[in-house]
């Protein structure tokens, strides 16, 4: 798999979020849900998809999901944050996202 292709996972993920903008990152509960319903591998491409996209901000994401209601922007400050959430999972303490 593209490994920008991984980004489509976290992507759908903004269509459920009642307010984008207040996000502060994945709850408890969410990373237990990605731990269950992905492999170590494509948890690790996740990872290297939302580092991409942290380096990235200029990246058409909205095009990567067709349907999507909100600005490139808005994408870019919610996929940090899910970045953020994931740099403190198992495997990646004290590590880049990058390093996971």
């Amino acid at each position: 798999m593209n490994a920008l292709n991984f980004l489509r996972i976290p992507l759908s993920m903004i269509e459920h979020i009642a307010d984008p903008a207040a996000f502060q990152g994945l709850s408890p509960q969410q990373l237990a849900l990605l731990q269950r319903d992905y492999t170590p591998e494509e948890i690790r491409g996740i990872r290297a998809a939302l580092q991409f996209a942290v380096e990235h901000p200029q990246h058409d994401f909205a095009a990567m999901l067709p349907g999507l209601s909100h600005s490139n922007e808005r994408i870019h400050r919610f996929l940090v944050k899910v970045a953020s959430s994931l740099q403190g999972q198992p495997g990646a303490a004290n590590k880049s996202l990058r390093g996971a």
